[in-house]
């Protein structure tokens, strides 16, 4: 029997993870920026559609923040919408001003807005999943990223195919792959050149550190892959250990107060004490994004000294504060005196 090519392998590995996260007969957003990765994707899903029973709906964001081209972007994405007869919503918002008004990085901003519209879309629709054109190399980049910049346990675990309402069918696959796969079967796609600037850290890893690092291991990827895949394992495991100790020894007197014994708290292990509190961080931010090592050893000063009185906040993200025999963990309100008061109001 004749084995499969390397086109009809990457759409029956598509077909199985739409099967196995049972999406057979479900409607499914799809998120297209326009570029090689989503629209190597939507080829991929709009010719199982019909096989699979699935309801499209494509979904774009203008971040606004290239002009003409980002504007250029959404036309595209319309116009492969209309050609493939698939229904599309799209929304334009101003990432610079969100960015500026909340203080944030401009990352994380485009990222808060764009998920904020596509949840609204998977809503409106009632689908089972958001489907995101992450692939192996931007895992293998992220997880690097995350290396670099501190990161906890979480962040070495890296991209997965399937967590919560988001789905990454092609995962699995490389950029080569997928660029492979574009020029193939013709598909066009818009080339974003804020992707190449390497004033961005992002990029700087992207097109100077990677190529030096695939010189060594032309493997990489693949190998970030499966070891993302078990630190994740590893974290999932540690995690569920910090959940139930805080179930069993925490109080929260608040939304935006959480009150543990605090020699309960000191007398335990530094790395669980370190998953205590990137688990109450989570409560209080609803993610772990911008939590580094540096911030959580911070914290953990604070607990492990054997005396009152002693504070330490981090931004506007999360406090804890040691008085009276407890260990207070706090969300900064947005004026310091009002947190000070939080605390004293025991």
């Amino acid at each position: 029997m004749q084995s499969l090519s390397w086109r009809e392998n990457m759409k029956n590995l598509v077909e199985k993870i739409l099967e196995k996260n049972k999406c057979v007969g479900s409607s499914l957003i799809l998120a297209v920026s326009g570029g090689s990765d989503s629209m190597c994707m939507l080829r991929l899903i709009a010719n199982l559609a019909p096989k699979l029973n699935l309801r499209l709906i494509i979904a774009h964001v203008n971040h606004s923040l290239r002009g003409k081209e980002s504007d250029a972007d959404e036309k595209f994405v319309i116009a492969e919408a209309k050609r493939l007869e698939l229904q599309i919503e799209t929304k334009k918002i101003n990432v610079a001003r969100f960015k500026q008004a909340n203080k944030l990085n401009l990352e994380e901003a485009a990222r808060i807005k764009r998920y904020e519209f596509l949840r609204r879309v998977r809503s409106e629709y009632k689908a089972k999943f958001i489907v995101l054109a992450h692939n192996r190399t931007d895992n293998a980049e992220t997880v690097l990223f995350n290396f670099i910049r501190g990161s906890s346990l979480r962040g070495l675990s890296g991209m997965t195919e399937k967590n919560g309402d988001l789905l990454r069918p092609i995962i699995s696959f490389d950029k080569k792959e997928i660029e492979k796969y574009c020029k193939t079967h013709q598909i066009k796609f818009r080339v974003d050149k804020t992707n190449i600037d390497t004033n961005l850290k992002r990029n700087l890893i992207r097109h100077k550190l990677m190529p030096q690092i695939l010189k060594i291991n032309p493997g990489f990827n693949r190998i970030m892959a499966k070891k993302s895949r078990y630190f994740g394992e590893v974290h999932k495991f540690l995690s569920n250990l910090a959940k139930n100790w805080i179930t069993r020894n925490c109080k929260r007197a608040t939304t935006k107060k959480i009150i543990c014994d605090s020699e309960k708290l000191r007398s335990q292990e530094d790395f669980l004490k370190k998953l205590i509190i990137e688990k109450i961080y989570e409560y209080f931010n609803k993610s772990t994004r911008d939590l580094e090592s540096i911030h959580i050893d911070e914290l953990l000063s604070v607990i492990n000294k054997n005396v009152s009185n002693k504070q330490k906040q981090i931004g506007s993200r999360i406090g804890v504060k040691k008085i009276r025999g407890q260990i207070i963990f706090y969300k900064p309100c947005l004026k310091t005196q009002t947190a000070i008061n939080l605390l004293s109001n025991e």
